[in-house]
Order: C-alpha cells, then structure tokens, then sequence
C-alpha cells in the first residue's frame, strides 16, 4: 500500500517534467505546448513543428516570430530577460541580421554571425556617437578597407597536405599557393591581399576556416563577389581539415556550413571551388559502412543552390566547381607539381578558356576547358562537376 501510494505521489511530478500538449492542436493548428526544460510555445503548429507563434524560455527571455525546422527561422523578435531585444532575421535558430536596442540606450543595426556582430553594421551610442564599420565577434575594427560601387572580391583560400591524423597529401599547400598567386596578379583581377585569407596544413583547422569565411564574406556588399577555394582530402558532403577525426569521420568541413557561410553574405555572386581529394577510408561515427561503399551514387558536389533569402532578395549566383564526381579520386601529380584540376582551372583562367577569344571567360567555358583537359590527361579516371542555375554564358572572368 505505501508503495502503491508512493508512486501516486510521484505519478503528478513525473507529468509536470514530460512534454506535452497543454491546449490545442499540437499537430496541424493552434496550440500549447510544454517542454520538460520548462519552456513553453504557443502558436501554429504543422505537421508537429513549430511554424509562427511565442516561444517562452524558463530563463525568462522570449521569442516571437517564425521557425523552420523547429529552430527560429525567418523575421521575429528576440526580448531578452535583461531587457535587451533584438529584431531582425533568423537562419537556424540564429541571428543574421537586424537591429540590436541596449537597456542602455545604445543600438546595433547590421549583420551577426554566430549570434555574434559579424560583418558590417553601425552602433549607436546613448553618447549620440556612432561606430560605423566592420565588425568581428562583437568587436569593432573600424571602417571597411575599400570604397567605390566597383565590384570587390573577398576570398578564403585551404589547402591541407600535412593533416593532424590522417594520411597526408602532397601538392595541396602548393595548389593553394598557386590559386592565391593568381589571384594577386593582374590577370587574376589584383585581388587586394587584405581581401584573401589563406589558411594552410596546421593554420586550416575547421573553427579557422569557418571564422575566416565570417570575416572575408561578411565584408561583401550585395555587387561583390566571394570565393571559397579547397584543396585536400574530401568526404561525402564535406570536406576534411586539418584536425578532422579520420577514425570518426567527425570534426568535418560539412558542405552545410559553407553553404550557410554563403547564404549569411551579401554578395551576389558566390564561387565554391574545390581540389578536394576523396577520402574513401573516412568512416562515419557508428556506421562499419566504408563512405566509398556508399559513394557510387552520390555526386561529391554541394548543394549551394541559389535560393530565396529570408529578407526576399534572391542570390545571384552561386557556382559550386568541384574536381571530380563522387566515386572518383581527385589526381595530384608530380610532373605538373600540383593537383591536376587545380592547374588546368588556373591555366583556364589565364586565357586558355576563352574559346571565343572575346576577352572574356563564361563559367561554361572554363568548365568545358577543365573538364576536357582533366579527363583526358587522366585518360578519364577524373571528371570536374560544375553546379550552378542557368550560368553558363555569364562571365565568370574578364581578360585584361
């Protein structure tokens, strides 16, 4: 009998800390629910997921806008327990543009990244005096290094021979090296070397790749262009770091980040390049599948579509170049001293793609002059993929 009457003691508690629909329609409609952290939604439900409502935290902030996923996801206002508010956008349950208002008196308008002020944005003090620039994890660097409506290009350029824990390669510093070379000459358009970033072997960790992509991409303006360029082992949906966990397969460049990186910057032209070695051996946590079993059928390519931004302007243009198809092995070769996409996209660049001889370079060109001179001098063991929607006669260079 005490036992009988100890679990119904008990019965009412266990209740209060499960989750569950208090009122309403938590499936398709209008309801309540209450999660076993003690927080608490109240809004329109599809399908079991959030879509619009309020989110209440037991920690006494709250949220009111749209989700996606579950995770807030679209405009909304973010009203903190300390009485600070952010209103803005949200990708993925975090901030990526909006205005900031203090309990001070002082408020940020512009970009985040990492629920941090990442990219350009002003603050404005309750002095009356205002800081208007570029921004890094919440701190002020000052004014952007650039002015003028002329196009500008930010880039962040990898390359990875000597990794922590895997089996190393042999031309991807060098490769990166060449790619950034490139860049800096006149043919290559004299990218300004304050606008690349260039991270090699030990310096290309995924939390430096990832920063760098904030900082560089977060300077563009809507005219700018951005290019993110990889060269070293690649996986099903990512590339490997210096750090990756090869037994693991974890701490992985996953495409998903890259291409969140993108979605994050104003540009309107975005460029994924990649020289990305494929790593068959790679295991995924949990799995005694071998991911080269598995890649026959997927095309080692990421999803970067060109997609409607939350705040309603559509990209421009994404292009993703990547060195081979899924189940193919991406050549370096000692002769040439260098990947073998890498040279044939940098000799491509240099003039050699313009089969018109027009001074100009398409994206269909170059992918033509690339994918012709790989697969033929690797008596067609490697295949380049080139994604990108409806770009084929858009320039992609333009020859001094």
């Amino acid at each position: 009998m005490k036992t009988l009457l100890l679990l119904l003691l008990l019965l009412p508690l266990s209740i209060s800390l499960s989750a569950q629909c208090m009122s309403g329609d938590c499936d398709n409609g209008n309801g309540v629910y209450v999660y076993p952290s003690g927080n608490r939604y109240d809004g329109t439900w599809k399908d079991k997921q959030r879509v619009k409502g309020d989110l209440f935290y037991a920690n006494g902030d709250h949220y009111t806008g749209y989700f996606k996923n579950n995770e807030r996801h679209g405009p909304g206002i973010y009203r903190y327990a300390s009485g600070n508010r952010f209103e803005g956008i949200f990708t993925e349950g975090e901030k990526v543009e909006g205005k900031f208002y203090y309990v001070n008196g002082n408020r940020y308008e512009g970009q985040y990244a990492d629920n941090k002020k990442n990219g350009r944005g002003t603050m404005y003090l309750n002095t009356g005096d205002t800081l208007s620039g570029f921004w890094i994890d919440d701190e002020y660097q000052g004014k952007p290094d650039y002015a003028g409506e002329e196009q500008e290009t930010f880039v962040v350029i990898v390359g990875v021979s000597d990794y922590k824990n895997y089996k190393d390669l042999t031309y991807c510093d060098d490769d990166a090296y060449a790619f950034r070379s490139f860049l800096l000459s006149p043919e290559g358009g004299s990218v300004p070397s304050e606008h690349i970033t260039l991270l090699l072997d030990s310096q290309a960790t995924r939390a430096n790749i990832l920063r760098a992509m904030r900082i560089q991409f977060g300077k563009a303006r809507e005219q700018d262009k951005i290019i993110f360029y990889f060269s070293g082992h690649g996986g099903i949906g990512a590339f490997c770091p210096y750090d990756v966990n090869s037994k693991e397969g974890s701490n992985l460049l996953e495409h998903k980040e890259i291409k969140r990186a993108f979605r994050r910057s104003k540009a309107s032209n975005k460029i994924c390049l990649a020289d990305a070695c494929y790593s068959g051996s790679i295991r995924k946590k949990g799995s005694d599948r071998n991911i080269e079993e598995e890649a026959a059928a997927i095309l080692m390519q990421i999803e970067l579509e060109a997609e409607t931004r939350d705040d309603g302007r559509s990209d421009a243009r994404v292009a993703v170049f990547m060195s081979s198809r899924g189940y193919e092995n991406s050549l370096e070769e000692s002769d040439l001293k260098q990947g073998i996409f890498t040279y044939f996209l940098i000799n491509g660049m240099t003039g050699l793609a313009d089969a018109n001889n027009n001074m100009q370079i398409t994206y269909g060109e170059l992918f033509n002059y690339v994918n012709n001179s790989v697969s033929r001098h690797t008596n067609g063991k490697q295949h380049p993929v080139l994604q990108c929607d409806q770009c084929s006669d858009a320039p992609f260079l333009y020859l001094q």
